[in-house]
């Protein structure tokens, strides 16, 4: 056989078991189905593949974002008109945990978490051990009564193991995620294949690479995933005329039962993927990072957020998301922790994100002042805290009260005169309102750059008294654990640094936003706080020096500031002030 007939034929028997592996996957005789059907029934070449404890797997998808800015380069709308009341739509700006020169882009599992990724990661990669764990802390008692019948007839449990892990605690889903990073990063494989900041962008040396970890999405990272991402956001729906990432699901309503598991579970990736993603739809509605809040970035915080729905959702949107409860009360009347039948997780990696040194941490602080002029005026917090907002003070509305006092004059007519009057009377009323807006913001900026300058000031201070202690333990001769303390004087001062850092990068953003609101309103509301604010009276000299010193220069003098707060610093740590 020549080369050519080999090589088709290795294909055809690759291809063919292939195929074979997806099959069992999908029989209809539960004990056909194979161990792969628990974590990768359905195998793609782009499947980014984690080891697992029992020779298991976790499949995740790269799901990248638009440019790479620390801060995001693109904002992207989440929430519905359409979906309930904490579901309102919010443009909010989009990144990763990782990026590389091209792009951002963040890790999200491929399927829901199994059973059998659960109970062979709580076994250490024993089944008996796993299950016995599993049973132990499951509010599902009949699965136990199904998976033990199997075993005792010696047939495969794989058709119980592949379907979503569900029915324990919250706590129990952290247990295992930590268990899972552990594990992780004492399996060589797993700890190689890791993803990781690349170390020549954060420019941090090999030995000390920002450390990575398992853990749930954040609900911008499901939704935004959920929607379709970047494919949904290029791709326009012909029958509305807009990309497919805004409708209410990314496929059309009549094609839900290809997508979506309803009405009773089903193992994981037995229906058609959703943009790379399975039964992000329906199985089981999964647990995000976040804690719910009423609407996504803020208002009233409360237990646990769910997003997706599950097999017994009737109405199901990219927008819906769930409170579910962290504790239930049992038939005696005792607090205990909820194991709900229709939750799970869906886990993703996440990394250390400011890790960096001086040039670094100098990148993320030029490209925030880029995305504070642009792209984080377009969300609702940049609107509400932009300069432009301060600048909507009278004057174009004294402007309109001038004319309708013109055209009054010009009018004979009583009741045009009085409709005349009341639209003046409104935009006085509104102009009194967005001049209150003004004064709130102003001052809220003033005070926050009053607490950010005296937490740098403090930090820095604090890293000066490190300095000293360490300088005395290199001197001292006779110190016992010298070489020890040192190190821990060295992270320590290492720590004090970094944070006077972020700290002072703030300060100087606060400046920066201050500087651009009209003088008579800085000062004024320089006045107000002198009244209200508690903190020493030296902070709000040297804000006040800094701010009025960048509003004449138009521009904010990095180095003056700094070697003052250097010397403010110096005085703290001596007790001066």
């Amino acid at each position: 056989m020549n080369k050519l007939g080999i090589f088709l034929l290795l294909f055809l028997i690759s291809n063919a078991t292939f195929a074979q592996k997806i099959d069992a996957c999908f029989s209809k005789k539960k004990f056909k189905i194979t161990k792969i059907c628990s974590f990768n029934p359905r195998p793609d070449k782009n499947d980014f593949i984690l080891p697992m404890p029992g020779d298991l797997k976790m499949v995740f998808k790269k799901v990248e974002v638009v440019g790479n800015n620390f801060w995001g380069e693109q904002s992207v709308e989440i929430g519905s008109i359409q979906g309930e009341i904490f579901e309102g739509v919010k443009k909010i700006p989009i990144t990763g945990s990782f990026f590389s020169k091209k792009n951002n882009y963040y890790y999200l599992g491929k399927y829901e978490v199994s059973l059998a990724q659960y109970v062979m990661t709580m076994g250490n990669g024993n089944l008996d051990e796993g299950l016995k764990y599993y049973y132990q802390h499951s509010g599902d008692k009949k699965i136990k009564q199904k998976i033990e019948k199997y075993r005792k007839r010696k047939k495969p449990v794989w058709f119980y193991l592949s379907q979503p892990l569900r029915s324990i605690s919250w706590f129990e889903y952290q247990k295992f995620i930590r268990q899972y990073t552990l594990w992780c990063y004492k399996n060589t494989v797993c700890n190689n294949k890791m993803p990781r900041l690349s170390t020549s962008l954060i420019g941090r040396g090999k030995k000390s690479s920002a450390l990575s970890f398992f853990r749930l999405p954040s609900e911008l990272e499901w939704e935004f995933a959920a929607r379709g991402g970047l494919k949904a956001l290029s791709t326009i729906n012909r029958d509305t005329n807009k990309a497919i990432y805004k409708d209410v699901l990314p496929f059309k309503e009549e094609l839900i039962s290809k997508y979506i598991v309803s009405e009773k579970i089903k193992r994981i990736g037995y229906l058609e993927s959703s943009y790379d993603f399975y039964d992000i739809f329906g199985n089981v509605q999964e647990f995000t990072l976040n804690q719910f809040t009423t609407e996504i970035i803020q208002g009233k915080i409360g237990a646990l957020t769910v997003r997706g729905g599950s097999y017994l959702t009737k109405d199901f949107r990219s927008s819906l998301r769930k409170e579910e409860e962290i504790y239930n009360i049992d038939i005696n009347n005792n607090l205990v922790e909820k194991r709900s039948n229709t939750s799970g997780i869906r886990l993703a990696i996440g990394t250390s994100t400011i890790l960096g040194n001086k040039k670094y941490m100098k990148e993320i602080s030029t490209q925030y002042n880029t995305y504070i002029k642009n792209l984080r005026a377009q969300t609702a917090v940049g609107i509400s805290n932009s300069s432009q907002f301060s600048k909507a003070t009278t004057g174009d509305l004294q402007s309109a009260i001038n004319l309708l006092d013109v055209i009054k004059v010009k009018t004979t007519d009583t009741k045009t005169k009085n409709e005349i009057e009341k639209i003046k009377q409104n935009i006085l009323a509104a102009s009194h309102k967005i001049d209150d807006g003004v004064k709130k913001v102003t001052l809220t900026l003033i005070n926050d750059g009053l607490l950010t300058l005296k937490i740098a000031i403090r930090e820095h201070a604090m890293e000066l008294r490190r300095q000293d202690k360490l300088n005395m333990v290199k001197k001292s001769k006779v110190m016992s654990r010298k070489t020890a303390l040192i190190e821990m004087l060295k992270v320590e001062l290492n720590n004090h640094h970094k944070r006077f850092t972020e700290y002072y990068a703030s300060y100087i953003n606060i400046l920066d936003e201050l500087k651009t609101y009209p003088l008579e309103l800085i000062k004024n509301s320089l006045q107000e706080t002198k009244k209200t604010n508690k903190l020493k009276k030296i902070y709000l000299t040297t804000l006040q020096a800094h701010l009025l010193n960048a509003i004449k220069n138009n521009g904010i003098n990095v180095s003056l500031y700094k070697n003052e707060i250097y010397q403010l610093s110096k005085k703290l740590k001596s007790g001066e002030i």
